[in-house]
């Protein structure tokens, strides 16, 4: 028997909902509830998947016991609520054998999710869920990793130290990287190739543009090339003309980081953009190769 278990709402960055109190009593009571059945039953080994969206006060001493006990291969801890004193408390005292994903929010500090990874080689998937405003220092001393990671996703804060962290150069299937205002120094494109570095490859490496509005200085094109081999390239953002007049859309302005990227064979661009598709599509022609596969998806900021 094989169980997964989802605690609280899907999270939805850009639509949060709060629970009433009758709500989220009801809810620990009923978790509660399954867990006491399910240790009476000698069934918590056979929980392998983990989700829990909510507080993590509510749950109590429990929900602890339930990753401690279980042979979790996936733990998805997202708007729990802790701070990073609490989230280092909690993973100082966590050992799970059998992950292969890992889900946590930004509040973990890199530190302690650097020195969690260094316990759990097997990780294959990690995702940190940016929060705008969460600002960290990169530190230069974390411990070696030696990781299968093959999908990174997260702020720049937390998965630059990770891979520098590496004992060797991962090799990714993709790697997603969520931009904040305070990666442009002096640009963004200059903090992703450095991030870039520590890769052997990447099959998707996918870029999302903070709602920020960007200066024309941040989203320039520096002029250095990658020599990391990235396949597919894909550029995103949510909020339309989020460049200064002066400095235009910041979509537009993303298409000249094409050229720091000569071996890709895909460039997609989606969001929100006060252009046309095929005004972006002619503009990312003038920076890709003629083999370079290109495409363009738009939506209305109401339909993200």
């Amino acid at each position: 028997m094989r169980l997964l278990l989802s605690i609280g709402r899907h999270f939805n960055p850009s639509r949060p909902t709060t629970s009433s109190p009758l709500a989220a009593k009801e809810n620990c009571l009923l978790f509660k509830l399954i867990v006491s059945r399910l240790e009476g039953e000698d069934f918590l080994a056979a929980i392998v998947s983990l989700k829990v969206a909510h507080p993590w006060y509510t749950y109590g001493p429990a929900l602890f016991r339930t990753i401690r006990f279980s042979s979790l291969e996936r733990l998805r801890l997202s708007s729990i609520k802790l701070s990073p004193s609490h989230w280092d408390k909690l993973l100082r005292h966590l050992t799970i054998p059998t992950l292969v994903e890992l889900r946590v929010d930004a509040d973990c500090a890199p530190s302690t999710l650097n020195r969690f990874l260094a316990r759990h080689p097997g990780v294959q998937d990690l995702s940190i869920i940016p929060r705008p405003g969460c600002l960290w220092r990169t530190h230069r001393v974390n411990p070696p990793l030696v990781l299968s990671v093959s999908t990174l996703d997260g702020p720049l804060s937390h998965v630059l130290p990770v891979l520098r962290s590496h004992h060797k150069p991962p090799t990714l299937s993709c790697l997603a990287l969520s931009l904040q205002a305070h990666d442009a120094s002096p640009d963004y494109l200059t903090a992703i190739l450095q991030c870039i570095h520590y890769c052997n490859s990447v099959g998707y490496l996918d870029l999302s543009l903070p709602p920020q509005s960007h200066s024309h200085s941040a989203m320039i094109y520096p002029g250095t090339q990658s020599a990391i081999h990235v396949k597919h390239l894909g550029i995103f953002s949510d909020v339309a003309g989020s460049c200064s007049t002066s400095a235009g859309d910041a979509l537009a302005l993303s298409a000249s980081w094409i050229e720091a990227f000569p071996r890709v064979k895909h460039v997609s661009i989606r969001g929100c953009s006060n252009r046309t598709a095929e005004y972006l599509v002619n503009k990312m022609r003038k920076f890709a190769a003629a083999d370079v596969e290109l495409s363009v998806k738009l939506h209305t900021e109401d339909s993200l």
